[in-house]
Formats: C-alpha cells, sequence, structure tokens
C-alpha cells in the first residue's frame, strides 16, 4: 500500500500517457487515423456541419435532412470498417516476404480489400434496410476475424502464441469496453453537476459529442495500448485471469448447462410426441452453438476446460439434429430468406467445427475462427450471399405457385381466377410481398413489376404495401392466418379512430376510455367466468364514488350480435358503435373496435384466430 500513490501517479503521470498515445499512433497510424476522422465526421453530423451537408446532400433526393443524413451515416458505417481492417494490416505486415515495404504493403491490400467492401455495399437508398444489415453485421464479424486469423495465416508456430493472442485481444476490448463506460459516465455526471449547479446550459449534442469521442478514439487507444504482440510464443501455457476463469466456473458453464438441459428436454418431448420441433430451435441452438464455442476459444487451453469442452461437443451434436430438422422443414415449405440463409450457415459452422474437434480431440482452436470468417465472407459477397440466394428461393416459389395455379401469363399477371385454392392464393400473396420489400429493384422485367421499381428509394414496407394493393386490385386478397393482424369478421367492424373520437356524454354519468391488448391469454385465464377482461371503473351513487371491477362476457357479446372469429383482412367501419352490457347493471361497454389475431409465433393455415384487442369506452348510465 505504501507504494500505491508513486505507482497511481506513474499510471496517471501525462509524460507518461503522452508516451503512450505516441507510441500506439506509431504502431497503429492507420487505425488511429479513422478512429479520429470517424469521431470528427459524426461530430459534424451531430451539430449539422453546413459544408459537411453541401458535401454529402444529392440534388437528386433534394438537400433536405434525411437525405445528406442517411448519405452520412452510411459513410460512417462503411469508414469504422477500417478500424479492425488496419489493426489486421498491422499484425500481418510481418508475415509478408518484401522486407522494409512489408508495412506499406500490408496497407495497400487493407485500403484495397477495404474498398472491395464498399463496392459490394448495398446502394446509398437501402442503408435503413434489412439488405443492409444483412451485409454490414457479417462483414463486421469478417474484418474482426481478420485480426484474429492474419498473423498466423501459414505460421507453423506453437499453438500458444494463437491462443494468448486472442484471448489477450478479447479481454482487451472488454476491458477498453468497460474503461470507456465509466469515463463517458463520469464525464456526463460531471456536466449534468455543472448544468444542476451552475445553471449553465448544455443540450444533448454535448453528450453526444462526448459520446462520440469516447466510444471511438478513446476506447481505441486503451485497447491498442494494450494490445498483443501475436508473434510472441509462449514456452508454457499462461495461467487463467482469475476473473475469467471464475465468470466460466461459477455462472457460464452452470448457465450452459441449463440451457441444454432445457433443449434436450424439448428433444425428447416431441420424440414422444411425434411432432416437428418448432422454427424458433433453430435459433435457441444456433445462441447456444455460438456462446459454447466462444466459451471453448477461450479456456480450451486450460486443463480443467477440457472435459467441459468435449461434453459440449456431445450434446451440441445431438442439438444440431433439432436445429437442421427444424430449419429443413422451415426452408421446404417455405423457401429460403435471408434469415434462413444466415440459420444455414450459422448451423453449417457449428456442424463443421464440431465434426472437425470429435474426429480430433486434441486440435487447435484455429478452425473455429477461419470456418466463421469464410462462411461471414460467404454471406456478404458472391453467388451464395444472403440477399442473392434468398431472392433465387423466393422467385422460384412465386414462379412454381404461380405457374401451377394459372396467375400468370405472357409475363403479366392475370386477374385472380374465381374458385381459386386458398392456400395458394395466400402463398402467392405472401411471396410477391416478401419480394417487393426486400428485393424491390431485382423486380425490373419481372411479372411482379406492377409496382415502380426503378429509380425509387428503396422504403420496405412502402414496397410491401404497394405489392399488395396492386393485387388486390387484381381480386388476390388474403383469406388465411398470417403473423400480421386479422379482422373479425361480422356484419359491420365498428373501427375506432382515436382517443379523442367524440362520443355523446349526456346520457351517462361517468365515461372512461379503455383500451386492452393480447386479449388470449386474459381469455384462457377467465374461462370459467366467462368473462375475457376485467378492469376497474369509478362510478357514482347512493355511497358516492366507488371503484369496482367489472368483467366483459366477451363471449356473450359475440353471441348476441351475431359475430364469428374468422380470417379475413378487410376493414368495415361501422356508424354507429355498440352498447354492449357488462357484469355490472348500470355499467355497460361502448365499443368502437374489436380485432382477433393468430398468437402462434409460426402460424400456417390451421392456427387458431383468438381475440386480440379490444376498444372503446366504459359509461356508467344515468339514472
Amino acid at each position: 500500500m505504501a507504494n500505491f500513490p508513486a505507482s497511481l501517479w506513474a499510471r496517471l503521470n501525462p509524460v507518461n500517457l503522452l508516451r503512450q498515445a505516441q507510441g500506439v499512433v506509431k504502431t497503429f497510424p492507420g487505425t488511429v487515423g479513422v478512429a479520429v476522422l470517424l469521431a470528427l465526421h459524426l461530430t459534424g453530423m451531430i451539430y449539422e456541419w453546413e459544408w459537411l451537408q453541401s458535401f454529402w446532400a444529392k440534388p437528386e433526393l433534394g438537400e433536405n435532412t434525411e437525405a445528406w443524413l442517411g448519405e452520412a451515416a452510411r459513410w460512417s458505417l462503411y469508414l469504422a470498417l477500417g478500424l479492425p481492417l488496419y489493426v489486421a494490416a498491422e499484425f500481418g505486415a510481418k508475415r509478408l516476404p518484401w522486407g522494409k515495404l512489408n508495412r506499406s504493403a500490408a496497407y495497400e491490400i487493407a485500403m484495397g480489400i477495404h474498398a472491395a467492401l464498399v463496392i459490394v455495399a448495398p446502394g446509398r437508398d437501402e442503408i435503413f434496410t434489412g439488405a443492409f444489415l444483412f451485409w454490414f453485421f457479417p462483414t463486421v464479424l469478417f474484418t474482426h476475424l481478420l485480426v484474429a486469423l492474419v498473423p498466423f495465416v501459414f505460421r507453423k508456430d506453437r499453438p500458444q502464441a494463437f491462443w494468448f493472442t486472442n484471448q489477450a485481444l478479447f479481454l482487451g476490448f472488454a476491458q477498453s469496453a468497460v474503461f470507456s463506460f465509466i469515463l463517458y459516465a463520469g464525464i456526463a455526471g460531471i456536466l449534468g453537476a455543472l448544468n444542476a449547479l451552475f445553471d449553465i446550459s448544455l443540450d444533448e449534442k454535448v453528450f453526444l459529442t462526448v459520446l462520440a469521442w469516447v466510444a471511438i478514439p478513446v476506447q481505441t487507444f486503451i485497447f491498442l495500448a494494450n494490445a498483443p504482440d501475436p508473434y510472441r510464443s509462449e514456452e508454457s501455457w499462461p495461467e487463467p485471469p482469475r476473473v475469467l476463469w471464475n465468470l466460466l466456473r461459477f455462472i457460464v458453464w452452470p448457465l450452459m448447462a441449463i440451457y441444454a438441459a432445457i433443449l434436450l428436454a424439448y428433444g425428447v418431448k416431441i420424440v414422444l410426441e411425434g411432432t416437428l420441433p418448432r422454427g424458433v430451435v433453430t435459433g435457441l441452438v444456433g445462441a447456444f452453438g455460438s456462446v459454447g464455442y466462444l466459451v471453448v476459444s477461450l479456456s480450451r487451453a486450460y486443463q480443467p476446460a477440457r472435459s467441459w469442452s468435449t461434453w459440449f461437443q456431445r450434446i451440441l451434436a445431438v442439438l444440431l439434429i433439432l436445429l437442421w430438422v427444424a430449419l429443413g422443414q422451415r426452408i421446404a415449405d417455405y423457401g429460403f430468406t435471408e434469415l434462413r440463409v444466415l440459420g444455414f450457415y450459422l448451423g453449417l459452422f457449428l456442424t463443421v467445427v464440431t465434426v472437425y474437434f470429435l474426429v480430433r480431440p486434441n486440435a487447435g482452436i484455429r478452425v473455429v475462427p477461419a470456418v466463421l470468417a469464410l462462411l461471414a465472407l460467404s454471406i456478404t459477397v458472391g453467388p451464395f450471399k444472403a440477399s442473392s440466394w434468398a431472392f433465387r428461393s423466393q422467385y422460384a416459389r412465386f414462379e412454381r405457385i404461380a405457374t401451377a395455379n394459372g396467375f400468370v401469363k405472357d409475363g403479366k399477371i392475370l386477374a385472380a381466377p374465381k374458385g381459386a385454392d386458398t392456400s395458394a392464393v395466400n402463398e402467392f400473396l405472401e411471396t410477391a410481398s416478401y419480394l417487393a420489400q426486400y428485393h424491390t429493384p431485382a423486380l425490373k422485367g419481372t411479372p411482379l413489376e406492377v409496382i415502380d421499381v426503378q429509380d425509387r428509394e428503396v422504403q420496405e414496407w412502402q414496397a410491401r404495401s404497394e405489392m399488395e394493393t396492386a393485387l388486390e386490385d387484381l381480386g388476390y386478397e388474403q383469406i388465411s392466418a398470417t403473423p400480421g393482424e386479422a379482422e373479425v369478421e361480422m356484419p359491420l367492424q365498428y373501427q375506432w379512430e382515436s382517443q379523442q373520437t367524440a362520443l355523446d356524454a349526456t346520457p351517462y354519468s361517468r365515461v372512461q376510455h379503455y383500451e386492452a391488448f393480447n386479449l388470449w391469454e386474459e381469455n384462457r385465464a377467465f374461462a370459467e367466468t366467462g368473462a375475457l377482461w376485467r378492469t376497474d371503473f369509478a362510478t357514482t351513487g347512493p355511497k358516492g364514488n366507488q371503484t369496482v371491477n367489472v368483467q366483459f362476457p366477451v363471449p356473450d357479446w359475440m353471441k348476441r350480435q351475431g359475430w364469428k372469429l374468422a380470417r379475413g383482412f378487410k376493414e368495415r367501419t361501422g356508424k354507429e358503435p355498440v352498447i354492449l352490457p357488462t357484469s355490472r347493471p348500470d355499467v355497460f361497454f361502448v365499443l368502437t373496435d374489436i380485432k382477433v389475431s393468430c398468437p402462434s409465433t409460426q402460424p400456417d393455415a390451421n392456427s387458431p384466430i383468438e381475440l386480440d384487442r379490444l376498444e372503446g369506452y366504459l359509461v356508467q348510465m344515468k339514472k
């Protein structure tokens, strides 16, 4: 403790900090430059610098805030890809054969990869669409994996170097994130105190700017200052960091064991019942496998963790059967979408790595990031990237349905034939709507060019809505359950427009607006009482104001009005609301809206339709 002040001063000494910063800049100039440039760019976006607006604004889009901000945000994300790329360049420079030219050559290769990734990226109008996200996140994963792999390409070194370097990188990133969070929280607290105590006006832009600089350049400096030397070859395996080791032993492993037990129990359940696994199983098994291999990569070097790794891989091999059955069934029924392509690649990664380790139990962990990097790159570029694969699959599905049912002739969509198969119409509509939502530009020259697919800003849900409207005009109407919301089919559908809807309160002594969602849960809970929902209502009476419990006997209402739960999307608006009785003789419900939906997460033609939404006014009649 006597040396603590000296040790603290040595760490916080401005001269030492400056030397550390100079060392980071000298060692990683490309990454530091990108980090500072990115923070400056974000600052300009926050404060809306005029020169930045004029630089990014496009005349054809109109120089408005939304247009230039979208373009600026896109290039900010492109720039961020350089952060890991130029670290990988620095790490990999020693692997090149050109001596003094190695470093400049490594940076030229990194800049070439950076430019190539930007060139193959989705267009500027897709910045906030699914197409961009399905490209960006796998690309981020690929660039970060390059940092782990590049120094060890074709390197027949002891495995200690690879394992030690990547564990240090992971822990260094976690440490830099925690330190940066604490630093930002402290600065924000100081600024907040100045604002509260000295009336110094600080708007949110100041806090956003501080966040940008702390989260990017400062965190980058902290990370790079502690970056390991990938060419250091350990003579023996280092002891595990105590914090990491305790985290694995007492938290991560027990939680994963419980998670695995649940998945295995579900597998036994469906085998005994003779049913197929639900679609959500793909994501659950994928998450279990991904977290598991992260833990394996961090701990496999430690002898006590070897047995855990072996058991994890054996259990995962069984669970992968569930994953492939669940995913395969959805692909067979509905074809590939971007999410199913991601699920396929994730399942392929887990399967390849698991089989590899089961066959070679003592193999090194280098195969984990290598296979993952290859698959991440496949998702973003080439013929099997997620967007291209999904489009080919869904368009083939569209053509198959259209041809088999006579919906298309001579490259044009015909009016819906009378007596068309219900399931075929629904599948036709869903496939066409999906293609419009995610692949609008690719529809040019196809029968689905019934909407504007060229020279347009891609707005996913707008394109989907336009396609649904165009097909509805041709007589194709959704008449089966979907994950969307269906209306109750009744003689009159009462549609409430807003909470400010005028209600003649003359006949009533009390009026209270009421709205309820997810009614199927309460429908099951109160089935024995015949009430679908219940709430408190303030009433007036001989004893003054009272709060009473009111139950809504909705099944009785349905029977009174002759309403039936059915599938259908058309809205019907009634001129007058319906006044219905409740469990209180003097309290009535003025119904303005009632809807149904399919509560199933994987709806199909046989999924049940249940009451979902109830809206209107609770009223007490005057005596």
